[in-house]
């Protein structure tokens, strides 16, 4: 059985939020030991995917991972795909090449996740993405 966790990320204060509540309408609150609880708007909950990278670090919804070998390197991030009911890998393949084309390309393999690694995330690591 997968452990399951989440982590939510507040957009206006741009920062991880712990102390998460969420009623039965689906509200979102955030309670910290020193303040009172609070309605949060615009939140992103990502949920672990009871996967860990090669160096035992946990791997999130919207993780961007690193991968190398002598003839590729390959950064992704790691979705939800609802057709599929799983976690997938949207590959960015960065070619060793004069001109470095990008090439994105939907991937389901996350089973070199051994070889992966966790890099950043898509909130606080946005220039890993450009």
């Amino acid at each position: 059985m997968r452990e399951i966790k989440f982590r939510a990320w507040d957009k206006e204060e741009k920062r991880w939020v712990k102390g998460i509540i969420l009623d039965q309408t689906g509200t979102i609150y955030i309670s910290d030991i020193n303040s009172e609880i609070e309605q949060i708007e615009d939140i992103d909950i990502v949920f672990y995917t009871g996967l860990k990278d090669k160096n035992g670090k946990e791997i999130y919804e919207r993780d961007i991972l690193y991968y190398a070998n002598e003839h590729l390197k390959k950064y992704g991030i790691i979705f939800w795909d609802k057709k599929q009911a799983r976690f997938c890998f949207d590959l960015i393949l960065k070619f060793n090449s004069p001109k470095k084309e990008d090439v994105r390309n939907k991937s389901n393999n996350l089973k070199q996740r051994d070889k992966m690694e966790v890099i950043g995330n898509i909130y606080e690591n946005k220039d890993l993405i450009k």
